[in-house]
Protein backbone atom coordinates (compact mmCIF):
# COMPACT_ATOMS: atom_id res chain seq x y z
CA UNK A 1 0.00 0.00 0.00
CA UNK A 2 1.47 3.53 -1.25
CA UNK A 3 0.23 6.74 0.24
CA UNK A 4 -1.60 6.11 3.27
CA UNK A 5 -4.06 3.96 1.35
CA UNK A 6 -4.09 5.71 -1.83
CA UNK A 7 -2.43 2.82 -4.25
CA UNK A 8 -2.82 -0.68 -3.68
CA UNK A 9 -0.31 -3.04 -4.72
CA UNK A 10 -2.51 -5.81 -7.01
CA UNK A 11 0.76 -8.39 -8.36
CA UNK A 12 2.89 -10.02 -6.17
CA UNK A 13 6.52 -9.79 -5.94
CA UNK A 14 8.07 -12.72 -7.83
CA UNK A 15 11.74 -13.46 -8.99
CA UNK A 16 11.83 -13.65 -13.00
CA UNK A 17 12.79 -16.64 -14.45
CA UNK A 18 16.60 -17.26 -14.66
CA UNK A 19 16.83 -16.24 -18.44
CA UNK A 20 14.93 -13.29 -18.10
CA UNK A 21 16.83 -12.15 -14.82
CA UNK A 22 19.57 -12.91 -17.02
CA UNK A 23 18.47 -10.46 -19.90
CA UNK A 24 17.88 -8.17 -16.98
CA UNK A 25 21.87 -7.86 -15.82
CA UNK A 26 20.36 -7.43 -12.43
CA UNK A 27 18.93 -9.71 -9.28
CA UNK A 28 17.97 -6.78 -7.50
CA UNK A 29 14.82 -5.57 -9.02
CA UNK A 30 11.32 -4.98 -8.21
CA UNK A 31 7.93 -4.85 -10.74
CA UNK A 32 4.63 -4.14 -9.49
CA UNK A 33 1.00 -2.71 -10.76
CA UNK A 34 -0.73 -0.45 -8.25
CA UNK A 35 -4.53 0.05 -8.61
CA UNK A 36 -5.74 3.69 -6.98
CA UNK A 37 -8.36 2.09 -4.39
CA UNK A 38 -10.53 5.27 -5.30
CA UNK A 39 -11.13 3.90 -8.46
CA UNK A 40 -12.61 0.16 -7.24
CA UNK A 41 -15.37 1.90 -5.55
CA UNK A 42 -13.99 -0.20 -2.21
CA UNK A 43 -12.86 0.16 0.72
CA UNK A 44 -8.87 -0.42 1.36
CA UNK A 45 -9.81 -3.39 3.76
CA UNK A 46 -12.34 -4.75 1.48
CA UNK A 47 -9.71 -4.32 -1.67
CA UNK A 48 -7.23 -6.17 0.37
CA UNK A 49 -9.76 -9.05 1.16
CA UNK A 50 -10.56 -9.23 -1.68
CA UNK A 51 -7.47 -9.47 -3.83
CA UNK A 52 -5.72 -12.02 -1.46
CA UNK A 53 -8.07 -14.39 -1.96
CA UNK A 54 -7.34 -14.09 -6.26
CA UNK A 55 -4.65 -16.06 -7.87
CA UNK A 56 -2.80 -14.70 -10.53
CA UNK A 57 -4.89 -15.05 -13.28
CA UNK A 58 -8.15 -13.29 -11.14
CA UNK A 59 -5.64 -10.55 -10.30
CA UNK A 60 -4.85 -9.92 -14.15
CA UNK A 61 -8.40 -9.88 -15.00
CA UNK A 62 -9.24 -7.54 -12.60
CA UNK A 63 -6.83 -5.38 -12.68
CA UNK A 64 -8.23 -5.50 -16.94
CA UNK A 65 -11.41 -4.08 -15.71
CA UNK A 66 -9.61 -0.75 -15.10
CA UNK A 67 -7.41 -1.00 -18.17
CA UNK A 68 -10.80 -0.85 -20.67
CA UNK A 69 -12.83 1.64 -21.72
CA UNK A 70 -15.38 1.66 -23.88
CA UNK A 71 -14.51 3.52 -26.95
CA UNK A 72 -17.47 6.15 -26.52
CA UNK A 73 -16.60 7.47 -23.10
CA UNK A 74 -14.30 10.11 -22.17
CA UNK A 75 -10.55 9.77 -21.20
CA UNK A 76 -9.94 9.27 -17.24
CA UNK A 77 -9.92 12.26 -15.63
CA UNK A 78 -7.09 10.26 -13.23
CA UNK A 79 -5.11 7.24 -14.13
CA UNK A 80 -6.44 4.44 -12.72
CA UNK A 81 -3.65 2.03 -12.73
CA UNK A 82 -0.06 2.43 -12.58
CA UNK A 83 2.48 -0.54 -13.27
CA UNK A 84 6.34 0.48 -12.11
CA UNK A 85 9.54 -1.14 -12.74
CA UNK A 86 13.02 -0.60 -10.35
CA UNK A 87 16.11 -2.07 -11.22
CA UNK A 88 19.20 -1.37 -9.03
CA UNK A 89 22.36 -2.10 -11.10
CA UNK A 90 26.52 -1.79 -9.34
CA UNK A 91 29.55 -3.53 -9.51
CA UNK A 92 30.66 -2.99 -13.02
CA UNK A 93 30.93 0.01 -15.25
CA UNK A 94 28.89 -1.48 -18.06
CA UNK A 95 26.74 0.39 -20.41
CA UNK A 96 22.77 1.78 -18.70
CA UNK A 97 20.02 -0.80 -19.51
CA UNK A 98 17.77 0.32 -22.53
CA UNK A 99 15.25 2.80 -22.47
CA UNK A 100 11.79 2.53 -22.95
CA UNK A 101 12.51 4.65 -26.29
CA UNK A 102 14.11 1.62 -27.89
CA UNK A 103 12.43 -1.07 -25.59
CA UNK A 104 8.81 0.38 -26.84
CA UNK A 105 9.51 0.80 -30.20
CA UNK A 106 11.33 -2.49 -30.87
CA UNK A 107 7.49 -3.88 -30.03
CA UNK A 108 5.51 -1.91 -32.34
CA UNK A 109 4.66 1.30 -30.66
CA UNK A 110 5.39 4.54 -32.35
CA UNK A 111 6.80 7.18 -29.75
CA UNK A 112 4.26 10.12 -30.45
CA UNK A 113 5.56 12.93 -27.63
CA UNK A 114 9.05 12.08 -26.36
CA UNK A 115 10.18 15.25 -23.58
CA UNK A 116 11.81 15.32 -19.97
CA UNK A 117 9.38 16.48 -17.59
CA UNK A 118 10.34 18.35 -14.59
CA UNK A 119 7.56 16.98 -12.10
CA UNK A 120 6.41 18.44 -8.82
CA UNK A 121 6.61 16.38 -5.80
CA UNK A 122 3.94 16.87 -2.71
CA UNK A 123 7.51 17.39 -0.55
CA UNK A 124 7.70 20.35 -2.35
CA UNK A 125 10.99 19.30 -4.25
CA UNK A 126 11.03 18.74 -8.09
CA UNK A 127 12.24 16.03 -9.99
CA UNK A 128 13.23 15.62 -13.62
CA UNK A 129 11.41 12.41 -15.53
CA UNK A 130 11.43 11.31 -19.30
CA UNK A 131 7.92 11.10 -19.99
CA UNK A 132 6.79 9.05 -23.71
CA UNK A 133 3.84 9.44 -24.94
CA UNK A 134 3.50 5.58 -27.37
CA UNK A 135 0.73 5.08 -29.97
CA UNK A 136 0.37 1.85 -30.24
CA UNK A 137 -1.21 1.95 -33.45
CA UNK A 138 -4.95 1.07 -34.37
CA UNK A 139 -5.40 -2.12 -31.61
CA UNK A 140 -3.44 -0.46 -29.37
CA UNK A 141 -4.12 1.97 -26.39
CA UNK A 142 -1.70 5.05 -26.13
CA UNK A 143 0.50 4.17 -23.00
CA UNK A 144 2.34 6.74 -21.27
CA UNK A 145 5.86 5.53 -19.76
CA UNK A 146 8.18 7.53 -17.70
CA UNK A 147 11.56 7.20 -16.39
CA UNK A 148 14.13 8.57 -14.13
CA UNK A 149 17.43 7.20 -12.85
CA UNK A 150 19.27 7.89 -8.78
CA UNK A 151 22.45 7.47 -9.62
CA UNK A 152 24.89 8.10 -6.71
CA UNK A 153 21.52 9.53 -4.60
CA UNK A 154 21.04 11.73 -7.49
CA UNK A 155 18.07 11.88 -9.65
CA UNK A 156 18.31 12.53 -13.65
CA UNK A 157 16.78 11.60 -16.32
CA UNK A 158 19.74 11.75 -18.56
CA UNK A 159 21.57 8.06 -19.07
CA UNK A 160 23.91 9.99 -20.58
CA UNK A 161 25.02 11.29 -17.32
CA UNK A 162 24.07 8.11 -15.48
CA UNK A 163 27.14 6.63 -17.76
CA UNK A 164 29.33 9.62 -16.47
CA UNK A 165 29.09 8.45 -13.29
CA UNK A 166 29.70 5.19 -14.26
CA UNK A 167 32.62 5.82 -15.96
CA UNK A 168 34.14 8.29 -13.08
CA UNK A 169 38.14 6.41 -13.11
CA UNK A 170 38.32 8.40 -9.78
CA UNK A 171 35.44 6.62 -8.30
CA UNK A 172 36.04 3.26 -6.27
CA UNK A 173 31.86 2.57 -5.66
CA UNK A 174 29.06 3.60 -7.68
CA UNK A 175 24.94 2.16 -7.96
CA UNK A 176 22.35 3.43 -10.06
CA UNK A 177 18.71 2.34 -10.31
CA UNK A 178 16.30 2.81 -12.78
CA UNK A 179 12.33 3.46 -11.70
CA UNK A 180 9.92 3.20 -14.78
CA UNK A 181 6.36 3.41 -14.57
CA UNK A 182 3.60 3.56 -17.17
CA UNK A 183 -0.09 4.22 -17.25
CA UNK A 184 -2.70 4.63 -19.84
CA UNK A 185 -6.17 5.73 -20.23
CA UNK A 186 -5.53 9.75 -19.74
CA UNK A 187 -4.37 12.67 -21.50
CA UNK A 188 -0.36 13.46 -21.37
CA UNK A 189 -1.15 16.05 -18.97
CA UNK A 190 -3.32 13.92 -16.66
CA UNK A 191 -0.28 11.05 -16.86
CA UNK A 192 2.56 13.65 -15.74
CA UNK A 193 -0.10 14.91 -12.82
CA UNK A 194 -0.53 10.95 -12.23
CA UNK A 195 3.53 10.12 -12.51
CA UNK A 196 4.19 13.23 -10.01
CA UNK A 197 1.53 11.43 -7.78
CA UNK A 198 2.89 8.31 -7.68
CA UNK A 199 6.40 9.60 -7.01
CA UNK A 200 5.86 10.99 -4.33
CA UNK A 201 4.79 8.35 -2.60
CA UNK A 202 7.04 5.83 -3.97
CA UNK A 203 10.29 7.67 -3.54
CA UNK A 204 10.43 7.85 -0.13
CA UNK A 205 10.12 4.03 0.27
CA UNK A 206 12.56 3.46 -2.39
CA UNK A 207 15.01 5.81 -0.69
CA UNK A 208 14.45 3.38 2.18
CA UNK A 209 16.69 0.66 0.69
CA UNK A 210 19.01 2.70 -1.45
CA UNK A 211 22.70 3.02 -0.10
CA UNK A 212 23.74 5.57 2.39
CA UNK A 213 25.80 7.82 -0.26
CA UNK A 214 27.39 10.03 2.21
CA UNK A 215 29.30 6.54 3.39
CA UNK A 216 30.98 5.98 0.05
CA UNK A 217 31.13 9.86 -1.69
CA UNK A 218 34.34 10.36 -2.22
CA UNK A 219 36.23 7.44 -1.43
Amino acid sequence: VLGNGKWFQVTRDERLKADLEQSLGTPLYLFRTYVRVSATGMSLDELRTSIQSMDDARRGEFLSKYLVMDKEKPMSAEARVMSVAMTYYTGSADTVPHVPERCYTADGFNAAIAATETLKLRSGSSMDVRLISFDGGVNRRRVHVGYTFNVNSRYTADSLEVRRALQNLSATHAYFAKIEMNTELVDRESAAGALADFLSDFIPEAEKIFPDWSAYAGK
